[in-house]
């Protein structure tokens, strides 16, 4: 499916046993999906429904999502469904986020790195790169022309004790996706003399 475009699936159900199935909740596990109006209450032999919907314009590539239904089955009173999608977007980001390992000192330098690829026939430019932190410094490298990219981000010493967070943005050429952004975050904690890291 396309990024933005909504994944509506619905779950049917079938009462094989010798008493109605009352479905007391169905809990998905992220707010990215919702579940509709469900089957409450499904006698012997009859069937229901559990629809479901995931929105994916926070999303690319391969994606699961779990949904907890909870009924009064003797056996399997806690089922567990899935919603697996695939999401393509023009411009994908191998993640989102860069999260960096906890720094034992405010000097320590580390770096992340986040690939950034291009779906389309065309090539795009990346232009305008910034950070909206000090803690994290961005630099961008062509891999292949217009196709794929490197986004390296080093945290920028010194950092004070705690958690740093950052914005990393630029633009690109698509009109379709004109902008993309990365969340940068490294947590301090230096440790005490003597401590062992």
């Amino acid at each position: 499916m396309k990024q933005g475009e909504i994944v509506r699936h619905e779950f049917k159900l079938l009462n094989t046993g010798d008493q109605s199935l009352e479905i007391a909740d169905v809990k998905p596990a992220c707010g990215c999906t919702t579940a509709g109006a469900w089957s409450r209450s499904i006698k012997p032999g009859e069937s229901g429904t559990i629809p479901i919907q995931l929105e994916t314009s926070r999303f690319s590539g391969p994606l699961t999502k779990t949904i907890t239904v909870l009924s009064n089955d003797r056996q399997k009173p806690q089922k567990v469904l899935e919603v697996k999608a695939d999401i393509w977007t023009p411009i994908q980001l191998s993640s989102p986020v860069a999260v960096f390992p906890a720094l034992t000192n405010t000097d320590q330098v580390l770096t992340k790195s986040v690939t950034i690829r291009n779906h389309l026939e065309t090539p795009v430019a990346l232009t305008e790169l910034q950070s909206d932190s000090l803690a994290f410094k961005p630099v961008l490298k062509e891999i292949a022309a217009g196709k794929e990219f490197e986004l390296r981000i080093t945290t920028v010493p010194p950092l004070t004790n705690g958690t740093h967070t950052g914005r990393i943005s630029f633009k690109t050429s698509n009109p379709q996706l004109p902008a993309l952004s990365v969340t940068a975050v490294a947590k301090v904690v230096s440790l005490a003399k003597g401590d062992e890291p």
